[in-house]
């Protein structure tokens, strides 16, 4: 990419509401690693009739550079994404195609449904020493509701496409 080609938008703004929406997180829900998991089990319990025991949860470390080759949608099944540590930004897009895809600015604190049949790929810390998020699915939603395809070119994203 060529520097300042990367458009980072607000997970708030309207643009995003097309593609997920932002989930107000009370206080205390992320204490903890294991804290924000369980008040993502219980987004999923209560906006998705998922019970609690079948949420699967992650946390994952990244840094503010990645090459992105493939895109993956969840055909019936959203997808929480939670920033824990530092901003990161999700990329999503309407079908798998570089074209379209847009990145969505979450900061520490900030959590965000991306919805069903929506593209997206894994986040891009936005911050030099990187970024800590944990992301929630229903369990089985990788092994039965998962489609990923590789993009028609890849492209790397460093600091400098997205430094403002």
């Amino acid at each position: 990419m060529n520097p300042g080609e990367m458009a980072v938008g607000q997970i708030t703004s309207p643009e995003f509401r097309g593609y997920g929406e932002p989930v107000e997180i009370p206080a205390g829900a992320l204490d903890s690693e294991g804290t924000a998991a369980l008040w993502a089990a219980e987004v999923f319990a209560s906006r998705y009739g998922v019970p609690k025991s079948d949420v699967k949860t992650a946390v994952l470390e990244y840094a503010p550079s990645r090459e992105y080759t493939a895109l993956e949608v969840h055909k019936e099944s959203p997808q929480l994404f939670v920033a824990l540590v530092g901003r990161m930004a999700v990329p999503v897009a309407p079908a798998c195609s570089r074209q379209g895809l847009c990145f969505f600015e979450l900061d520490r604190g900030q959590a965000a449904v991306v919805f069903p049949s929506i593209w997206h790929a894994k986040p891009i810390a936005l911050d030099p020493s990187g970024a800590t998020f944990l992301y929630a699915l229903a369990a089985g939603t990788s092994e039965r509701d998962t489609l990923k395809e590789k993009l028609p070119e890849s492209f790397t994203i460093t600091e400098d496409d997205w430094r403002r």
